[in-house]
């Protein structure tokens, strides 16, 4: 007759209890491990884009600035579309803004102490989405010497935006800034002094909804005249 050895029992019993246990903790570890590598995840992800945005506002803001001050004027219009910019009223007014930014260059012609005359063009703009969203271009426009404009005998039916809207704006314009969100009056730029003052604020935007990362930027320029 056979007989159950009462030790072999209890050691098999603690043997699932043991194994039981291990996979508990073995299963607790794996969810902490995965809650720790999508943490990590986000925190690269918004590192990343958080480096890339402040690297992004540097340059844009550096290069910005430093067309404003060396250009002789500044105006803004609401936008770049054609309707927007092809009459001096189009011209946002003191403390209006716009997402289109027109610098103009001028230099005395043919001497110094000659009359000046408009050589280049140079235009920042956005079209933001329903949502305030969009890319920020650069456009530039250099006059053959021919065409220079000369300043003291403007008439009313050319000026500067008779210039703009006879380019050809069709072709597709450098971006600068691939998102971003206007914040004067949820335009981009914002005009302090007619000409001569403008306020530039806006937040560059990497990632879209719950992954979105952003940055502002906020400064006052002004054309040398």
């Amino acid at each position: 007759m056979s007989h159950s050895n009462p030790k072999q029992t209890s050691d098999s019993a603690f043997t699932l209890v043991e194994t039981l246990m291990t996979m508990s903790i073995t299963s607790f570890i794996t969810v902490g491990l995965a809650m720790f590598s999508v943490t990590m995840a986000k925190d690269y992800y918004w590192s990343a884009n958080k480096s890339l945005i402040t690297t992004d506002v540097r340059l844009f803001t550096a290069e910005l600035s430093k067309e404003v001050r060396s250009s002789n004027a500044a105006y803004i219009y609401t936008s770049f579309s054609l309707s927007d910019r092809n009459e001096p009223e189009d011209r946002a007014g003191n403390g209006e803004s716009g997402d289109c930014l027109l610098l103009v260059y001028s230099t005395p012609y043919p001497n110094v102490d000659d009359d000046r005359h408009i050589t280049e063009l140079v235009a920042y703009y956005r079209a933001p989405d329903e949502d305030g969203k969009g890319s920020v271009h650069r456009f530039r426009h250099e006059l053959a010497v021919g065409n220079y404009i000369n300043e003291s005998t403007f008439a009313a039916d050319y000026t500067i935006e008779t210039v703009l809207a006879n380019l050809n704006t069709s072709g597709t314009h450098s971006e600068v800034v691939e998102l971003s969100r206007g914040l004067a009056n949820g335009n981009l730029f914002k005009s302090q002094k007619q000409g001569s003052l403008v306020l530039v604020n806006g937040e560059i935007i990497h990632g879209v909804n719950s992954t979105e990362v952003t940055n502002t930027y906020n400064l006052t320029l002004s054309p040398r005249g």
